[in-house]
């Protein structure tokens, strides 16, 4: 059994696509039930921009207009008002925004183990590892019993 079904997609400002697509209905979905959430605005905000600043580091340069759909699909909403990001955009978003792709699914304010080492020598990073391995496993050197 099929289900027939229409997904829009926003290219960029005035210029949008809809693709009929067949849905099998009755299997089992395939990825994840709800997807990641992507903290545009935070950091976009974090780096002191505007919608419209932001929009500016773009080649071609996007509508602050573009930026807020982003924004709003980045938050998991649906509708006119928001369009999907997809891998190209992303990574577009992160350059523009002096991080990494997988800096934006975390919000600015706790930053992952990976984006606190970056840039630090590799063996400053390897004592690091040796402290987490010694803090999981509850030996951290001191009268552990």
């Amino acid at each position: 059994m099929t289900d027939q079904e229409k997904q829009h997609f926003l290219i960029s400002d005035g210029v949008s696509i809809t693709c009929d697509y067949t849905r099998m209905v009755g299997r089992p979905r395939i990825g994840p039930r709800r997807p990641r959430r992507i903290y545009l605005a935070e950091w976009r905000e974090e780096r002191g921009l505007s919608q419209k600043t932001l929009g500016e580091r773009f080649d071609p340069i996007v509508t602050d207009m573009t930026v807020s759909r982003w924004e709003a699909g980045a938050r998991g909403e649906r509708g006119p008002n928001s369009a999907q990001l997809n891998s190209d955009v992303i990574a577009a978003l992160a350059e523009a925004l002096d991080c990494e792709v997988e800096d934006l699914y975390r919000h600015p304010q706790t930053p992952s183990a990976d984006a606190l080492l970056r840039g630090v020598p590799e063996p400053m990073k390897a004592e690091v590892f040796k402290m987490i391995g010694a803090l999981s496993t509850g030996k951290t050197g001191t009268n552990d019993r």
